[in-house]
């Protein structure tokens, strides 16, 4: 029990991350991705030359500027790696949460389909309920073949990554 409850709560800060950030498809993750990991190499480099001139600098007061500022960057650059980190969790995640997601809507399915075949007659009502069926059903399949199209390297076929 206790570990549902902490993926619950990882969930929802995925959830929450994406959402705050307008994140709808695992291309949109993966940008994000290159982008953070380019600005921590970025604020690396930026960083060194601090070290050297704290280092090298006899002015005390200068030394301390110096620390401060390696801090500020450091503590930038630690966010950076967390959300890099996070971000890459999420994208580890999308096959597992899209098996999930299709597994509950296919029960959900077959739950409806039970209680409609308890609640038709005999009469035209089976043939009325047999054409909503198919609609259904290929609407569905045109959904989640939209969804393959969608992905990098989707096929329809496929299981959706875009969905986290």
């Amino acid at each position: 029990m206790r570990q549902e409850v902490v993926r619950l709560e990882r969930y929802d800060r995925q959830f929450r991350y994406l959402w705050a950030n307008g994140m709808t498809t695992a291309e949109n993750l993966e940008q994000r991705i290159a982008a953070l990991e380019r600005e921590i190499f970025n604020g690396e480099q930026q960083r060194k030359p601090l070290y050297r001139e704290r280092r090298d600098a006899e002015d005390e007061a200068y030394k301390t500027q110096c620390s401060a500022e390696i801090d500020r960057q450091t503590a930038s650059l630690r966010e950076k790696r967390r959300e890099l980190a996070l971000c890459r969790r999420i994208l580890e995640d999308v096959p597992l949460v899209s098996r999930q997601v299709q597994q509950a809507e296919a029960e959900r399915r077959e739950e409806e389909m039970k209680r409609r075949r308890k609640s038709v007659s005999t009469n035209g009502e089976t043939a009325d309920m047999v054409v909503r069926e198919s609609i259904q059903i290929t609407e569905s399949a045109v959904k989640l073949a939209g969804l393959g199209a969608k992905e990098p390297g989707g096929s329809a076929g496929g299981s959706s990554q875009g969905q986290p």
